[in-house]
């Protein structure tokens, strides 16, 4: 594991360069800027799952653009999207680890099991949602050893 610190004047520049940075190697991101005076929020996704918004009404929204993975061609644009937050609305970044999660009986765990459970708790907070997440990945799997690193950011 590695940190790289790049200083970057937009989106379109830090994807070029951690696109240049990578070389012949792979990775996805997913890259943000919230504005809190107009709740204005900027994203590139370039191959990372599709982030949720949790909305304080209880409504769920998929942010179902992306880009092509970082390090595949060399001069691709990244396009940015933008979404409008009202206060209380939560971002939702997951791994695959998550939705991967798999039970021998019932498959995966999925996108839609996790909606539900995002929008069960919706009132708790960041750190209370996805430890709630976690947990009820680990009893779908019968609390086994994952098979993928199962990681979640709720802001």
């Amino acid at each position: 594991m590695f940190s790289v610190v790049l200083i970057c004047i937009n989106m379109h520049q830090l994807c070029r360069s951690v696109k240049s940075f990578l070389c012949r190697h792979f990775s996805n991101l997913f890259y943000g800027e919230y504005d809190p005076e107009t709740g204005r929020f900027e994203y590139a996704n370039a191959g990372h799952l599709y982030p949720f918004l949790l909305r304080e009404d209880g409504s769920v929204e998929q942010l179902v653009h992306s880009n092509m993975v970082l390090g595949v061609l060399p001069k691709v644009k990244y396009e940015v999207q933008t979404a409008v937050l009202q206060p209380g609305d939560k971002l939702v970044l997951y791994t695959d680890g998550i939705t991967e999660a798999e039970d021998f009986h019932e498959g995966q765990y999925g996108e839609e099991r996790l909606k539900q459970v995002l929008i069960q708790c919706r009132t708790l907070t960041a750190q209370q949602a996805v430890d709630a997440v976690m947990e009820e990945v680990s009893l779908f799997i019968h609390n086994a050893v994952p098979r993928e690193d199962s990681e979640m950011q709720l802001v």
